[in-house]
């Protein structure tokens, strides 16, 4: 059965760095002031989107028009 297409919660360092359009050094400098979350998993760290709507300033509801590539 194949699984339903579902939003994606988190992105990963390179790809969050991306889209917003800053180096991953500055991710991680923004994460170790507290102002991102960075999530550790299976040596991989994933940047949870909401968190980075949080960091442009995005309301919830502005998430919903913001470009596919950040959904």
């Amino acid at each position: 059965m194949p699984t339903p297409n579902l939003p994606r919660l988190s992105v990963s360092l390179s790809e969050a760095a991306e889209l917003v359009g800053l180096s991953k050094a500055t991710l991680r400098r923004l994460a170790a002031a507290g102002r991102l979350r960075l999530i550790r998993v299976g040596g991989k760290n994933l940047v949870p989107l909401a968190d980075l709507h949080r960091l442009l300033g995005l309301e919830a509801e502005d998430a919903c028009a913001a470009p596919a590539a950040f959904r």
